[in-house]
């Protein structure tokens, strides 16, 4: 799986444009860049622990960290860069905390509820700052923000007012089936939902989470645009990140490859950087946040799946040593393996 995996990478990435780019950054940069980039993935992980021990199925570290990597590869290799990484993580989930699909489900939902609330949150403000620089027309610009807001209100009523809405839902009495397992995966979430509101502290802290994990990609770029530019806005280079991401999440191509690039680079040229200049960056800016993830992804399943094979073979070496011991002592106690 995992040489089929790289294969259909290796066709997605241009090395020779990606060293061609990297020569421009210099060492010092590159390393922050990397370190910044390994704390965020720490800080994810570390949201998924919290909100599966908030819930009542503490998960270790490093089990989620695997978890998180399949679904990174996932999301490598699938359209919109979220869905599938998410199946991914709620059956390794289920699998790993012995619970039922819907409890699965629904911590994966709570963490997307806070990553995302924050996420279209944060692009509301970005549009609506980058609308007075950027002209866009106004029924695409209205639809935008109609979106936008929907989403963002949505998952914030979840997240606010889980017991009022589970009420509601108990009342209904679906007839077709699909919404009677839509429900009980809802009612589910809204159960967990209000366990963790109950949580003051670890409520807050899961937004202040979600807020520093998405803070930090902006502070990536304008590391990135400063290397190039001393005049780069933080404000603008925020919103240029936050957009970008927004495109690159549209179900359109593998790992939203292309639109985040186009999106990015144009975005950039509005910053008064040269073509070439916006190119570099958005090049490897996308190697640091995407392909530099997915390499440490594949290489976090690889040592996995060497420590489980292992594990399994000193586990098979140890039956073997003991029952060869007790054949010494007590010939026959072992003869139910060889029959």
């Amino acid at each position: 799986m995992l040489i089929v995996l790289l294969g259909i990478l290796t066709l997605q990435f241009d090395l020779n444009s990606f060293l061609g780019s990297l020569k421009q950054v210099p060492l010092g940069y590159l390393l922050i860049l990397l370190a910044l980039q390994c704390v965020t993935q720490l800080l994810l992980n570390y949201q998924w622990c919290r909100i599966g021990k908030a819930v009542g199925s503490p998960l270790g570290f490093v089990k989620m960290f695997y978890i998180n990597a399949q679904g990174t590869l996932m999301e490598s290799i699938t359209p919109g860069v979220k869905v599938g990484g998410e199946v991914v993580r709620a059956v390794l989930l289920k699998k790993e905390l012995d619970c039922s699909a819907d409890k699965a489900v629904a911590i994966v939902a709570l963490q997307k509820l806070f990553s995302l609330s924050a996420f279209f949150g944060l692009n509301l403000l970005a549009l609506f700052h980058i609308s007075q620089v950027v002209a866009m027309p106004g029924h695409l610009q209205g639809m935008i923000y109609l979106i936008l807001l929907l989403l963002t209100g949505l998952m914030l009523a979840i997240l606010f007012f889980p017991a009022k809405i589970s009420a509601w839902l108990e009342r209904l009495s679906p007839e077709h089936k699909w919404m009677k397992v839509g429900k009980g995966f809802l009612v589910e979430l809204l159960v967990h939902t209000a366990k963790l509101k109950d949580s003051r502290l670890e409520w807050w802290k899961q937004f202040g989470l979600a807020a520093a994990i998405w803070f930090l990609f902006p502070v990536k770029l304008f590391i990135l645009v400063y290397a190039f530019s001393f005049n780069g806005s933080f404000l603008f280079t925020a919103e240029v990140a936050f957009i970008s991401y927004l495109m690159g999440m549209l179900p359109l191509t593998p790992g939203g490859l292309g639109s985040f690039e186009g999106t990015m680079t144009g975005l950039l040229l509005l910053m008064g950087l040269a073509v070439y200049d916006g190119a570099v960056i958005t090049v490897v800016f996308r190697f640091i946040t995407f392909w530099f993830v997915v390499l440490m992804s594949i290489a976090v399943v690889a040592c996995w799946k060497i420590y489980q094979i292992r594990g399994v073979k000193d586990e098979a070496n140890t039956t073997i040593t003991q029952c060869a011991y007790s054949n010494q002592h007590d010939p026959g106690a072992c003869g139910h393996l060889s029959g």
